[in-house]
């Protein structure tokens, strides 16, 4: 059993792994904590764009997640 440190490590490994474009608007959104109409704001951005990226960012860390907890499992 890993703990609550360890998750929040790894969950950072993961948000660290996705592209700059991704990761940018990921940390504004959740670590914080603005308003999309905020991000569009600071990264003078669209706010389709803004939706557009963290919509993506959040399946490419989906993807990753699952992937690793295979990797962790083995066969």
């Amino acid at each position: 059993m890993t703990s609550r440190t360890e998750e929040e490590r790894r969950a950072n490994d993961l948000i660290q792994s996705l592209p700059p474009h991704y990761r940018i608007v990921v940390v504004l959104r959740h670590q914080q904590d603005l308003s999309y109409e905020e991000i569009a704001g600071a990264l003078h951005l669209p706010l389709g764009t803004v939706k557009a990226r963290i919509h993506r960012a959040r399946e490419l860390l989906k993807a990753r997640l699952l992937a690793r907890d295979r990797e962790e499992k083995g066969p």
